[in-house]
């Protein structure tokens, strides 16, 4: 009988705490106090970051009002979703990506300077192989390309340069400073005929690594121009970019392909008629443009907009506020969802087709794109320490070239039985 009774008393009692407590929660002496402090808090730092902050908001949706759809070619797929995740112990935010077809070799650029090269394995799968330190610079690597057994990188922070593969020498081919102004935001570049380069300058305000400052701001100060590394000489060839991420020639070298991030478009830049050729609006936000070996393009689709954009745009202090109280990652969060997609691009630069991952499960955000030999594609991001690869790395064996009766199967990795898509290729630091 008493313990039935002290049950029903400490029951009673839990009821009065709990009657009690949510007294004190609900009592406006009590909640009213911290409530007017955080609002006044939020409006003080408010004030500050409209007071402080160096964006200058513009109308970022005059910019987005062919906005592209999503037609045939944008037709809704998975099939990035399930891409195989290449993980090993000595890759960290491999942002930028690119195949030398003649060393067999995937070089890799990260986000601290650090450029890498993969190799094939004993199977000869790409990527899967060791891993050796191709050069390590501070700085902040936003673009690689490779010619005639030369490595060029672009540092955001410093420049352009080169390095010859057979010695590992380092050479600057293009400083900064160089440029009049001064490149401000290198993001892309390519290689011409007699080692000319055309490159892409996506703000005159912000550096590359403020990314979302530069598009939330909605100005077009980016430019295109051409410099001689050996003559240091510098041909303007178009102002007024808003916002170009990425630069590709045609096989002819007689046009551009430029992706505009703050228009959500590609062009086609005539070279000889300095004329816009052709322009394509996207349904998202169009990244890195490369070629590929069936005579088009590949070209990332980084995110997609969604309402968030069409809020902030009519409210210029809100921009001001986000920018300077929030970080990079947490504003593209907001500003984008993680729909991304690698979009196959016709010679004359229409969209062919697109492989698409709608819900980020992998990755939230591809940077880079590079192709290999069997049509495998390697993606990049800047936050993993994974690349992504879509397509079957595995090539025709054949046992006597292994000088055993047995080849290697498709799915024999070291006796594991696991399938090489979920098989994690480790390197010891």
């Amino acid at each position: 009988m008493a313990q039935i009774y002290g049950k029903k008393k400490s029951k009673f009692r839990f009821k009065a705490n709990c009657k009690k407590l949510a007294q004190l929660l609900f009592n406006p002496r009590i909640l009213l106090p911290p409530i007017l402090g955080l609002a006044c808090l939020v409006a003080a730092l408010s004030m500050l970051a409209v007071k402080l902050s160096s964006l200058e908001p513009v109308d970022m949706m005059t910019n987005f009002t062919n906005g592209g759809v999503w037609d045939d070619a944008f037709e809704l797929n998975d099939i990035l979703t399930n891409v195989r995740m290449i993980r090993t112990l000595k890759v960290f935010s491999p942002r930028c990506l690119v195949f030398d077809y003649g060393s067999q070799v995937l070089f890799v650029g990260q986000v601290d300077g650090t450029v890498l090269g993969i190799e094939k394995d004993q199977y000869g799968r790409v990527g899967m192989g060791d891993i050796k330190l191709v050069s390590s610079y501070p700085g902040y690597i936003i673009s690689m390309r490779i010619s005639m057994g030369m490595l060029y990188v672009g540092d955001a922070d410093h420049g352009i340069y080169i390095i010859e593969l057979s010695s590992m020498k380092r050479i600057m081919a293009l400083e900064l400073h160089e440029v009049n102004p001064p490149v401000k935001s290198l993001m892309d570049f390519t290689i011409g005929t007699g080692g000319l380069l055309y490159v892409v300058d996506s703000s005159s305000k912000y550096s590359a690594r403020k990314y979302m400052h530069q598009f939330l701001e909605g100005s077009c100060t980016g430019r295109l121009f051409r410099f001689s590394p050996v003559s240091k000489r510098v041909i303007n060839m178009k102002d007024g970019l808003c916002m170009p991420t990425s630069v590709e020639a045609t096989f002819t070298e007689d046009g551009l392909l430029i992706s505009e991030s703050g228009r959500g478009r590609l062009i086609v830049w005539d070279i000889d008629n300095t004329t816009v050729r052709s322009e394509t609006y996207l349904p998202g936000i169009p990244g890195r443009i490369r070629l590929n070996r069936r005579g088009g393009y590949w070209m990332t689709m980084q995110a997609v907009n969604h309402g968030f954009l069409k809020y902030v745009n009519d409210r210029s202090w809100l921009r001001k506020v986000l920018c300077f109280l929030l970080p990079e990652k947490i504003l593209w969060g907001l500003a984008f969802t993680p729909h991304h997609a690698a979009v196959d691009l016709h010679t004359n630069g229409t969209v062919m087709a697109s492989l698409q991952d709608q819900y980020g499960k992998n990755n939230d955000r591809i940077t880079d794109i590079a192709e290999a030999e069997n049509e495998v594609l390697f993606f990049g991001n800047d936050n993993q320490n994974f690349m992504g690869g879509l397509g079957d790395p595995q090539p025709q064996f054949d046992p006597k070239s292994y000088g055993m009766d047995d080849a290697p199967k498709p799915f024999d990795m070291g006796g594991s039985g696991k399938d090489p898509t979920e098989q994690e290729t480790k390197q010891g630091l």
